[in-house]
């Protein structure tokens, strides 16, 4: 039976230092703390003069810097100890998604701490991460993958996330159209798969109709059964009355109630009805002070979602795998819906090279008379493939991060996995085209020797070249819209600045260095000389020797590394997209 003093700690009658006391005294044995926030602010600019492209820029050098800022946290604390089902209640606007996004690392803080012990996993507004022309099965192959499942451990549970969502009959269908409870159903039996210490839902059991609402909560009771530790941010006040071992009010992103549920909804409701002008007399004082609840646990701050210090290689690995598994998904997912896995997209993926091929040579050879070349047809598609695959797969990661906006502000995940996805995708096409142009070759009578494995190396430092490129370019459209168009220009005339329809010694030796220091014209003179004619300038000899030749493959590998660099200073990227 309770106590006197535990009744009056769960009405609210206590002030805070009292609380803090009589929950000292109900509860000394030690807490195992699954979360910790310290401090916790968070604020984003009001511009007054965006500039979002160069031209602004250029006519406004100072717009955009004088700002205002909107406090979305202010100086939140709280403790949430393993095991707890744990609700955050508000008004719109509170803060209680933004809350949420800190904790799942997707927003930084500007201020305080977030210690989180165990694995996490957020479902924000999950269902709006799911793509409208994929099917019910590669959505959630993908969102499972993207939210902490391995692809084998997504791929094998998609019978039984469908099952659990009662789309059986739905599978083959694309969720676009899908109603409204349909896709909220997927998210939800998409969410509760993986394998997390920590749970951060938003408005997760207010989807479809009242026996599958009754199964969520059945499923949200088996969670804590397991120990899972839960965050819920919800409207729905029955539902923190029923499953909330505790719970926080939020109100301008300040802390203003914190303890047992009931009492922080009867606050919620008091002020709700104060606002609409209705003020209700209080007959106690406000049930608990910003930072009242259960006592602050001592502990070590622990990085990286509470991987011990001295398992660091284990999370790196355990960072690159989850990068790795995330880019191949969404290259995977990109693939499919840019082909919709239809014949005529395939064929089209390798028409489109071999068109551009078809009306430079008809130009070059009967109007230039450039075929003194050795196999200039062969010399030409190659040509095309190489700088096609280039220039496709930077136009596509310029505009990726903007157009994954919704996954990247949902889900906490690599955002250099966006960008790096395009370039995978181009380069399964790029595949394609290549066997094709090799397949040409043998056709034109070259026979192949041991220097077509120079090939290999090649490529490499293509992909790289690309790669590089395609991370600056992307990080660049994010604030920059019209770098598209200026992109666009700069290819044209990289294309002509690169010895793809004619040869290197058509080039005056003075300009021909300088030409050379661009990494794409190393690797068009290099495969020209290894695949096609073996009587034909090397890189190093058109570069002018071994040390010149240095500088182009020295950039192509210090591109990534750039890119990547960036990457990681751009913390704040799911903010500004």
């Amino acid at each position: 039976m309770a106590t006197a003093l535990e009744r009056a700690v769960s009405l609210g009658s206590l002030t805070t230092v009292e609380a803090i006391e009589a929950r000292g005294a109900r509860d000394r044995e030690p807490r195992r703390g699954a979360l910790s926030v310290r401090g916790v602010s968070k604020s984003f600019p009001l511009h007054v003069r965006s500039a979002t492209t160069v031209k602004q820029h250029l006519r406004h050098p100072f717009g955009g810097r004088a700002r205002e800022q909107f406090d979305a946290l202010r100086e939140l604390s709280f403790e949430v100890e393993a095991g707890e089902f744990f609700a955050i209640v508000g008004g719109n606007g509170s803060g209680k998604s933004t809350l949420l996004r800190c904790i799942a690392d997707i927003y930084e803080p500007d201020a305080g701490e977030i210690d989180v012990r165990g694995r996490i996993a957020p479902f924000i507004e999950l269902g709006a991460s799911f793509h409208p022309e994929l099917k019910a099965r590669e959505n959630v192959v993908l969102v499972a993958t993207l939210i902490g499942l391995r692809p084998s451990q997504a791929r094998r549970r998609s019978s039984d996330i469908i099952q659990i969502a009662e789309l059986e009959e739905f599978v083959d269908m694309p969720v676009k159209n899908y109603s409204a409870g349909m896709e909220a159903r997927l998210a939800f039996a998409t969410a509760i798969q993986v394998d997390a210490d920590v749970l951060l839902f938003d408005e997760a059991l207010d989807v479809g109709d009242i026996a599958f609402q009754e199964k969520s909560f059945e499923t949200f009771e088996a969670l804590r059964t397991e120990g899972r530790t839960v965050l819920y941010v919800s409207h729905k006040l029955s539902t923190v009355r029923r499953l909330a071992d505790r719970a926080l009010l939020l109100e301008n992103g300040r802390q203003l109630a914190l303890g047992e549920p009931e009492a922080v909804i009867e606050e919620y409701v008091r002020r709700s009805r104060a606002s609409q002008g209705r003020q209700i007399p209080r007959s106690a004082p406000a049930p608990f002070a910003p930072n009242a609840g259960y006592p602050p646990t001592p502990s070590t701050p622990l990085p990286d979602n509470g991987a011990p210090p001295s398992r660091s290689r284990g999370r790196v690995k355990a960072r690159l795998r989850r990068f790795w598994d995330a880019t191949v998904a969404l290259a995977i997912a990109e693939f499919r819906i840019r082909y919709l896995d239809s014949a005529l997209g395939y064929l089209w993926a390798l028409g489109e090279p071999l068109l551009m091929f078809t009306v430079l040579y008809f130009v070059f050879s009967q109007v230039v008379h450039l075929q003194s070349v050795p196999h200039y047809p062969v010399k030409l598609l190659l040509g095309v493939v190489l700088f096609g695959f280039f220039t496709e797969s930077t136009v596509l990661a310029m505009t990726s991060l903007v157009t994954r906006a919704n996954l990247l502000r949902r889900i906490a995940f690599p955002a250099s996995a966006v960008p790096l996805s395009s370039t995978l995708t181009t380069t399964l096409t790029f595949g394609i085209n290549l066997g094709v142009a090799l397949i040409f070759a043998l056709l034109s009578g070259i026979v192949p020797t041991a220097l077509w494995l120079e090939l290999i190396p090649l490529l490499l430092l293509l992909l790289a070249t690309a790669t590089g490129a395609s991370l600056v370019l992307a990080l660049l459209y994010v604030s920059l819209r019209d770098v598209r168009q200026i992109w666009g220009v700069a290819t044209r005339m990289l294309f002509f600045a690169t010895p793809v329809f004619y040869s290197v010694q058509a080039v005056p030796e003075a300009m021909r260095h300088v030409m050379m220091l661009n990494p794409l014209a190393v690797v068009m003179v290099q495969a020209n000389h290894a695949l096609i004619d073996s009587q034909a300038p090397t890189a190093a000899s058109a570069s002018g020797g071994i040390g010149w030749l240095a500088i182009p493959i020295a950039l192509a590998i210090a591109m990534p590394c750039v890119g990547g660099w960036l990457f990681a200073r751009s913390r704040s990227l799911p903010e500004r997209i």
